[in-house]
């Protein structure tokens, strides 16, 4: 899996992508600053955080530290139980999951 990440300082909006190349968006899921986008075959591809600088001071986690990093930022999806947990990571460790009860888990694939 190949992870892309794009942070757009203007719009304070962080995008990251794990879609192939073969892989078409079909479905996007807005909660709240959280845009979440699906395949037809409910693979999640890709997360987007608006007001990221937020997220990340919400969760106490300093901006500037991630700041020089951006690029390395990864996706992680791991369904748990009932829940779906979509996030961000840093160097193979999660900086933050969401749980995410909204998208049915059986339409969800890794």
């Amino acid at each position: 899996m190949i992870n892309v990440s794009n942070y757009d300082e203007d719009s304070d909006s962080l995008i990251i992508s794990a879609r192939e190349d073969n892989e078409r968006v079909k479905t996007n899921f807005a909660l709240g600053d959280f845009i979440i986008s699906l395949t037809g075959g409910g693979k999640v591809v890709s997360l987007e955080i608006r007001e990221f600088s937020n997220f990340l001071k919400e969760y106490g986690i300093d901006f500037k530290r991630i700041e020089k990093e951006m690029g390395n930022l990864t996706l992680i999806v791991k369904p748990k139980k009932e829940m779906l947990f979509i996030g961000v990571g840093l160097n193979n460790q999660a900086i933050k999951q969401i749980p995410v009860a909204n998208i049915p888990l059986q339409c969800i694939k890794n």
